[in-house]
């Protein structure tokens, strides 16, 4: 079959919506390729309502290649498709067609070399090209399936592992490396060569006529997003290959990224994942890819960005596993303590990691001292990252750690004298010459109660003497956790100091009695590994019992904000 002939047997469908120019400037690109083959384009509009579209619609009905389907409503993409294909089957069952969207300009004149490749290869069912946005970038050509290990690997960057290894790694190499890193791709952007990809993006489609014969056609159910997805999972299911051939170059000036949808258009988006999903997987790896969409979907709607109720950051308090955490950067929270430390105001301050969250559950005095809090500032980077995949993140994380020092330094300041209420192995003595070395003018009184002082009322009131009997208008309290916050919700009414915090081990981490986890290791969030190897006995079911019963914690959070479970 020569070239003309094969073009002959060439059909073209074009789902249209309100917007004449990137539609002409589309079909005048076709029209240069195959101007003299005898071809069919069919446009179906989904109920334009720009008069400059109907205009262009009318005029194009004199051309007797070109027949346009009006709908009177939005039927959606994958039905505009089908409409088309029923046109085309019903005017002589082209062999191959392709499917486009309004916004593609066809770039090299390579089109009929590609369809020859395909009628030789029995199984290369769909074909696509490399798409360019618009400032000349590159888009991503198709996607894997997706699958449960590659959407973790997905949320935890190792795709990007994948594509470093293939890079250094070629194909030819029969070998476990380059098929591991392969097994975490989710996308494909930079190919070179001619390669099969198991989704290709449906802006620009090859197909053989054949392959809608055994698909029958897109599954109309979804609205506008994932039915490429759905009709070359189908397709492979049917033995049918999908390949990407870069030199075939095409431009998608409508292309954008997830960060620039609409609220509506993520709503949507995810929508059409959910019913993937549930069509295509089954039991336990259908719950689980429904809640990693649920995650997805959490972490996506923070960036849409036409959100009518407002963005995350702008929220003074986020709800949480039923506390609410204070929405403030690490410099705000300070801004926020100085003037309530210069207006004299009373309350405490506590900073709550995934312990807390977990213990808060089911300790109705330890969620009432939380409630009782003046401030309550996101501590664990666990916390951190349950905040964001909800799609609620604070604005930054305010450990504890980090904030001891800079309310010494805050105190010296503004003359406001310390009470340190705790310590072990003489810590609380340690961090007192530090302290009085920084600043020799700032007055600083400590006491470590013995063990389980808070069951011993006697000792109790000999605590809140003592503090009320110095001139302490900051108190630190540094005796662990319940303990802190239970007791401040007991007796700070009592007691004379203004402000209280909650500190912890950050008392050990400042006097050096412990050390403390690189940065790095914070900012990847791995800071509760290695103290758990520093202190393994003591820690081990706080952090390896403790971190499931919170991933537990916040699948619930997950599953009832957006399952609905």
């Amino acid at each position: 079959m020569n070239g003309l002939e094969r073009m002959a047997r060439l059909g073209i469908i074009i789902p249209s919506y309100n917007d004449s120019s990137r539609l002409e400037s589309g079909i005048r690109s076709i029209l240069q390729l195959i101007k003299y083959a005898d071809f069919q384009i069919v446009i179906v509009d989904n109920a334009s309502e720009k008069q400059s579209v109907k205009d262009y619609l009318q005029k194009l009905n004199g051309d007797k290649n070109i027949h346009v389907i009006r709908n009177d409503k939005n039927l959606g993409y994958a039905k505009a498709v089908n409409q088309g294909i029923s046109f085309l089957r019903s005017n002589g069952n082209p062999q191959f067609v392709i499917v486009m969207n309004q916004d593609i300009q066809i770039l090299t004149d390579n089109l009929e070399e590609i369809l020859g490749i395909m009628e030789k290869e029995d199984r290369w069912g769909i074909c696509g090209p490399r798409l360019f946005n618009a400032d000349g970038t590159i888009q991503n050509s198709g996607y894997a399936f997706p699958s449960i290990h590659k959407k973790i690997a997905q949320f935890f960057g190792l795709q990007k592992l994948g594509f470093t290894v293939l890079k250094f790694f070629p194909r030819s190499i029969p070998a476990l490396i380059p098929r591991f890193a392969s097994s975490f791709l989710m996308n494909y952007a930079d190919v070179n060569d001619p390669i099969e990809i198991p989704w290709l993006q449906g802006a620009f489609l090859i197909i053989k006529g054949a392959v809608f014969e055994d698909t029958m056609g897109f599954d109309e159910n979804f609205r506008f997003y994932a039915e490429d997805m759905d009709f070359c999972k189908r397709a492979k299911d049917k033995g049918w290959k999908s390949y990407c051939f870069p030199e075939l170059h095409v431009l998608h000036s409508g292309g954008y990224k997830p960060e620039e949808r609409s609220r509506e258009l993520t709503e949507i988006y995810f929508e059409s994942l959910l019913y993937y999903y549930t069509k295509h997987f089954r039991g336990i790896r259908q719950k689980i890819m429904l809640f990693l969409n649920a995650i997805e979907r959490g972490m996506k709607m923070r960036l849409a960005t036409k959100d009518n109720r407002g963005s995350p950051s702008d929220m003074d308090k986020i709800s949480f596993a039923g506390i609410e955490i204070d929405n403030l950067s690490f410099r705000e929270a300070l801004q926020k303590i100085r003037a309530m430390i210069e207006s004299n105001k009373r309350g405490y301050i506590v900073t709550p990691n995934a312990q807390h969250i977990n213990l808060l559950q089911d300790d109705e005095e330890f969620k009432k001292s939380y409630e009782d809090a003046c401030l309550v500032l996101a501590d664990g980077m666990s916390v951190i990252f349950a905040l964001r995949v909800l799609g609620t993140p604070v604005k930054e994380r305010c450990a504890g750690s980090d904030m001891f020092q800079k309310i010494i330094h805050l105190a010296a300041e503004l003359n406001k004298n310390i009470f340190i209420l705790g310590g072990t192995e003489g810590s609380e003595k340690i961090a007192f010459r530090k302290i009085k070395q920084m600043h020799p003018n700032l007055k600083v009184y400590y006491y470590s109660p013995p063990f389980d002082f808070e069951k011993n009322e006697e000792e109790n009131q000999k605590i809140l003497k003592a503090i009320n009997a110095s001139d302490a208008e900051i108190l630190f309290m540094c005796v662990g956790t319940p303990k802190s916050e239970k007791w401040l919700y007991r007796y700070f009414s009592h007691l004379k100091t203004h402000l209280a915090f909650v500190f912890g081990d950050s008392l050990n981490f400042f006097a050096g009695i412990k050390q403390r986890a690189p940065k790095w290791l914070q900012k990847m969030g791995l800071e509760w590994l290695f103290r758990l190897i520093q202190e393994p006995r003591r820690l081990w079911r706080r952090y390896l019992i403790g971190n499931a019963q919170f991933i537990v914690l916040s699948i619930r959070e997950m599953s009832r904000k957006y399952l609905k479970i």
